[in-house]
């Protein structure tokens, strides 16, 4: 955890820390919180009974933070950043990738485009070992992004390759070695793993992958 975030504040970015809850150990997943949107908040629904408890303490944190809260309905489930990804459109305003499945809703959907005012384009996650949308789904600019279509449908991979002009579409194993569940800041991707192929396109690109274990 220290090493994570050391390498997040070296990259450039800001780090917020909240507190730990000892009966709520999977709180450490931050990305499963919601979904932010300027000073909006949308915190998870989880469907499994082991995190439903986190998110009272996420919606707590980002009020004391100042944040408005937009709640789902409780009978829609969704884990936040988790299964809902921004991806950047240049000028236009970017598009919400939202994934249904193993985890969320399909009927998030149109929910998640009321509360946060956004364009948001449904994905079928369809491999149960890529049960997120974050582990499929990067973007690294307004032009590439890193993308694991096994994890995906047909309409799916058809969705993301209109959205996103240069994908780097990875091979299975890459895909299983969860280099997509990365963070970006600015030109650096901090990556879990860095495959060799995956890591070449990234300097190719003028990113610099860093591997943090």
């Amino acid at each position: 955890w220290e090493g994570l975030r050391a390498a997040i504040e070296d990259a450039g970015a800001e780090v917020l820390v909240m507190e730990p809850h000892p009966e709520v150990p999977d709180l450490v997943f931050t990305a499963n919180a919601g979904i932010v949107s300027g000073r909006r908040f949308v915190p998870s629904h989880f469907r499994f009974p082991e995190r439903q408890p986190e998110t009272a303490i996420y919606a707590d944190w980002f009020e004391t933070e100042g944040y408005e809260v937009y709640r789902l309905p409780e009978t829609t489930d969704h884990e936040g950043a988790g299964d809902a990804v921004g991806v950047p459109r240049g000028d236009a305003p970017p598009v919400l990738v939202s994934a249904h499945s193993f985890r969320s809703d399909a009927d998030a959907t149109p929910l998640l485009a009321d509360l946060l005012g956004c364009e948001v384009v449904p994905i079928r996650l369809v491999d149960e070992r890529l049960y997120h949308l974050d582990l499929t789904l990067c973007p690294l600019d307004d032009r590439h992004a890193l993308c694991a279509p096994s994890g995906w449908d047909a309409a799916g991979r058809a969705a993301v390759a209109a959205l996103v002009p240069e994908p780097l579409w990875l091979e299975e194993e890459e895909a299983l070695a969860f280099c997509v569940n990365s963070v970006v800041v600015g030109t650096t991707v901090l990556m879990p793993s860095v495959p060799p192929r995956v890591g070449r396109q990234l300097e190719a690109w003028g990113f610099t992958p860093v591997e943090v274990q």
